[in-house]
C-alpha cells in the first residue's frame, strides 16, 4: 500500500472492536487488529508513533475526548486505543459564504469541522466534516483499514456504525435512500429515519450536508464538477421537498471543505457545463480567468447558487480550500490518496 512507506505513522486499533461495541453499540466484527488508515502529522519525530504522542504534538488537542490507556510508545510500534468516548464535545468555528476559516479546531484522533447553524440542533443531528491526518477512504489503504477508520469515527461521534450508509460514488446525480439496498451507483444519501449515519467521501469535490428541522430529514451530497453539472445538490434538495415534505425556507445547507475558486483550474468545457446549471447568473459570479487564460471555477459558489434558485437561503460555507491547506486536508490534485468525509445522522426525537 502507498501509505506503508510511512507505516510508523499508522494508528493501529488492536482490541478496538470490543471497545467500539461497548462505547457506541456498533458492529465491529472483523476490524480488530486492523490499522486506522492515516498518517501522523509531519512534525512528529521518528519514534514518536503512539496515539498519545499524536494527541499532544504540534498543538493538537489533549485527551479530553479520547481516553487512551496502555498506549505503547515503542519505536516502530503504534498505540492501542483502549477507549473512545461516545459523547465527545466538539464544535468548530464556521462562517457565511464570503468568509474564511483559519486553523481548524481538533479533537483526537480525528480532525473535525462542524456547522454553527446545525450545532443549534445538536440533540437532533450528528454531523461534520473530517480532515487530516486520518483518511476515511481512498486508494492505497486496505478495505479493513478504511472500515476500521469509519467505525472509529462512528464511535467517536456517537453514531450507529452498524447501519452506516455510504454509496458507491461515480459522479452521478443519483441518491440512495437511508441504508436501503441501491442497485445503481449514487453520490448522495437521503435520510428520513433516525439512527442511520450517512457519509460521502471527497478529496477536492464539494461535500454538502442538508437538514430540514421541521420534517427532520436530511442528506449528504458529493458534488464534483460532473455532479455539479448535473445539479445533484439541487436535485437532492428537490427530492426532500417533493417526497418528504421539506420546505426551501426551512432547509439548512452546509457546504464543506473542497477545492476553491482560487485553485480549481479547469477547461472551458467544464466551466461551461457547470455554468449552464445557473443560466440566470453571470459567469463572474463563479468563474475567473487566471494569468494563463484558464478558467478557475468556484464549485462551492455554483452549488450555493443552485440552491438559491430553489429558494434556499440558509446556506453556510466552510470556506477552506483543500489544495491551499495541505497540512489540514486531503487533495486529489496533490496526488494524495486520502479522503475526507461529510457525515450526518438523524437522532430520535
Amino acid at each position: 500500500m502507498g501509505s506503508r512507506r510511512n507505516c510508523k505513522g499508522l494508528l493501529t486499533t488492536a482490541g478496538l472492536g470490543a471497545e467500539l461495541e461497548a462505547t457506541a453499540a456498533v458492529a465491529t466484527a472483523g476490524i480488530t487488529e486492523v490499522g486506522i488508515a492515516g498518517l501522523l502529522p509531519p512534525n512528529c519525530a521518528e519514534g514518536k508513533t503512539g496515539l498519545a504522542d499524536f494527541c499532544t504534538t504540534g498543538g493538537v488537542a489533549d485527551l479530553t475526548d479520547v481516553a487512551v490507556g496502555a498506549a505503547r510508545n515503542v519505536r516502530g510500534e503504534a498505540a492501542i486505543i483502549n477507549s473512545i468516548s461516545p459523547q465527545p464535545s466538539w464544535r468548530f468555528p464556521t462562517r457565511v459564504m464570503t468568509s474564511t476559516i483559519s486553523q481548524p479546531v481538533t479533537t483526537s484522533p480525528f480532525v473535525l469541522y462542524q456547522s454553527e447553524r446545525l450545532s443549534a440542533y445538536a440533540e437532533r443531528v450528528i454531523h461534520g466534516f473530517t480532515g487530516k491526518p486520518i483518511t476515511l477512504g481512498g486508494p492505497g489503504f486496505s478495505a479493513e483499514e478504511i472500515q476500521a477508520s469509519r467505525q472509529a469515527l462512528c464511535a467517536h461521534t456517537g453514531m450507529n456504525g452498524s447501519r452506516l450508509s455510504m454509496p458507491r460514488q461515480t459522479h452521478t446525480d443519483q441518491a440512495r435512500l437511508n441504508d436501503l439496498p441501491c442497485e445503481n451507483d449514487a453520490d448522495a444519501v437521503i435520510l428520513t429515519e433516525p439512527g442511520i449515519p450517512a457519509m460521502v467521501q471527497v478529496a477536492d469535490c464539494v461535500p454538502i450536508i442538508l437538514y430540514e428541522p421541521q420534517q427532520h430529514v436530511g442528506a449528504v451530497v458529493h458534488a464534483g464538477w460532473r455532479g455539479t453539472a448535473q445539479s445533484i445538490t439541487a436535485k437532492v434538495a428537490q427530492r426532500l421537498f417533493n417526497d418528504h415534505g421539506a420546505s426551501p425556507e426551512a432547509l439548512i445547507a452546509v457546504i464543506g471543505p473542497s477545492i476553491g475558486g482560487c485553485c480549481y483550474e479547469v477547461s472551458q468545457e467544464v466551466a461551461d457545463a457547470v455554468g449552464k446549471t445557473i443560466p440566470a447568473q453571470s459567469p463572474e459570479q463563479f468563474n475567473t480567468i487566471n494569468a494563463n487564460g484558464k478558467p478557475r471555477v468556484d464549485l462551492k459558489r455554483v452549488n450555493q447558487l443552485q440552491l438559491n434558485g430553489l429558494g434556499v437561503q440558509a446556506i453556510e460555507c466552510l470556506a477552506i480550500c483543500t489544495q491551499c491547506q495541505p497540512e489540514h486536508l486531503w487533495s486529489y490534485r496533490r496526488t494524495e490518496n486520502g479522503r475526507q468525509v461529510a457525515f450526518l445522522q438523524l437522532q430520535p426525537l
